[in-house]
C-alpha cells in the first residue's frame, strides 16, 4: 500500500505535533510515533525526507565547553605583558589525535614561543 495524500497530510500532521511537544525528536524515534498513529510501518528515510521538506531538523542541546567549572580554580595569566624576545625563555606545548587507517596515534609537540619552531 502506497501513501495516498491524505496520508501524507496526516504523517505530516503527526510529524509537527510531535515536534511541538518534544523538539528534540530525531526522524528515527518520529518514526515509531508515525507507525504507531498510522497503525501502518513507516520508513525512517520517508520520515526524515518529510522533515527536509519544510526544513524541519531536531534541536539538540550542544556541549557548552566555555563555561568553567564553578569549584575549579581560576589560574592568572602569568606571561601578560611579559615581552618574549630571547628563545628559550618560554615553551609551549599542545596534544592532539590523528587518525590513520582506523589507528589513533597521539602526537605531543613542544615550541619556542620566540621562535615558533618544534623543539626536537
Amino acid at each position: 500500500m502506497l501513501f495516498g495524500e491524505g496520508m501524507l497530510a496526516l504523517a505530516k500532521q503527526i510529524i509537527l505535533e510531535w515536534l511541538l511537544k518534544d523538539p528534540c525528536l530525531g526522524y528515527r524515534r518520529l518514526t515509531t510515533h508515525v507507525s504507531n498513529a498510522l497503525q501502518y510501518q513507516v520508513n525512517r528515510k520517508y520520515v526524515r525526507r518529510l522533515m527536509k521538506e519544510p526544513g524541519l531538523k531536531a534541536i539538540y542541546c550542544k556541549r557548552n565547553t566555555s563555561k568553567p567549572h564553578p569549584q575549579h580554580e581560576k589560574v592568572p595569566y602569568l606571561l601578560k605583558g611579559m615581552q618574549i624576545d630571547k628563545p628559550d625563555m618560554v615553551w609551549a606545548t599542545d596534544i592532539t589525535y590523528l587518525k590513520v587507517e582506523g589507528r589513533t596515534y597521539y602526537l605531543c609537540v613542544v615550541i619556542d614561543w620566540a621562535s615558533r619552531e618544534a623543539l626536537v
